[in-house]
């Protein structure tokens, strides 16, 4: 009968750590998952420190680019490394996002940025029409048919078009 009340116990003490290890897992995903978050805010800033020093370095360029004034050769390039910079610090935001299933603020991100293009007339054109040249070279190296797209992207022209309307 002692026998049978230990093994009882042992079963009991056993399910107990289970659960215990089960609670310390979790509170460990939940630690790694804020860190990750961390990292990514951090990269964001310091991405944004970096491109907010080459718009100052290059603060007449910008303003006529995003004014959707005529650039030159020289000036044109720096703009888009701006809008390179910029669009792929955007996406890269967005997808770590999506990859740690924070759904909500990834899309906050791509509406966030479809505004700030929206806002600079230059910036936008510049940007829709990479993209449509982006998509153009894919489809062609692409002969099999099948067509790349990009959700990210769709939303951004989908809130385009949602921000025309309110003007």
């Amino acid at each position: 009968m002692e026998f049978k009340k230990f093994n009882e116990i042992a079963e009991l003490v056993g399910i107990a750590a289970i659960v215990a290890s089960l609670i310390f897992v979790g509170m460990e995903m939940r630690q790694s998952q804020k860190i990750a978050l961390a990292d990514i805010e951090a990269s964001f800033v310091s991405a944004s420190v970096e491109i907010g020093s080459l718009i100052s370095a290059n603060s007449d360029v910008w303003a006529r680019g995003i004014a959707d004034e005529d650039l030159n050769d020289s000036d044109a390039a720096i703009f888009e490394s701006i809008l390179v910079a910029l669009s792929d610090r955007n996406w890269s935001l967005q997808y770590q996002m999506r990859l740690l299933n924070n759904h909500e603020n990834a899309d906050g991100v791509v509406h966030e940025f479809a505004a700030y293009l929206h806002r600079r007339p230059g910036l936008r054109r510049a940007w829709a029409e990479r993209e449509a040249s982006i998509k153009a070279d894919r489809e062609l190296l692409n002969p099999w048919g099948d067509s790349i797209t990009s959700s990210y992207i769709e939303m951004i022209v989908s809130d385009f078009s949602t921000l025309d309307q309110q003007k």
